[in-house]
């Protein structure tokens, strides 16, 4: 996930670039205090991009105005699962909008 200043891991798999935009665009980024919660918990373990997506999405719903969270987090852990439902809607990403685990070609 990358931040504003470029201090996240880099942008590796697809869903790394949807949920960094829809971070972008939702929220207007990552809030420093999030940014602060989502390092500690990643900093020094050995984790799947899955566990730290969840952990991106958690922290910054978490830090979301606690009336639009639980909007926040559904739309954050339909791009981490790769499906769910948002307003309603059921969403498979991959077979909808070819959104899956695939790494970028450099």
């Amino acid at each position: 996930m990358q931040r504003k200043n470029g201090e996240y891991n880099r942008i590796v798999r697809r869903k790394h670039l949807a949920l960094a935009f829809d971070i972008a665009v939702q929220n207007g980024g990552i809030k420093n205090s999030a940014a602060k919660e989502i390092e500690r918990q990643i900093r020094g373990k050995k984790l799947s991009h899955i566990e730290k997506m969840r952990i991106i999405a958690k922290e910054v719903a978490d830090a979301s105005n606690p009336r639009w969270r639980d909007d926040v987090l559904s739309r954050k852990m339909t791009i981490v699962i790769g499906g769910g439902t948002v307003h309603g809607k059921k969403y498979d990403l991959a077979k909808q909008y070819g959104l899956s685990d695939r790494k970028i070609k450099r």
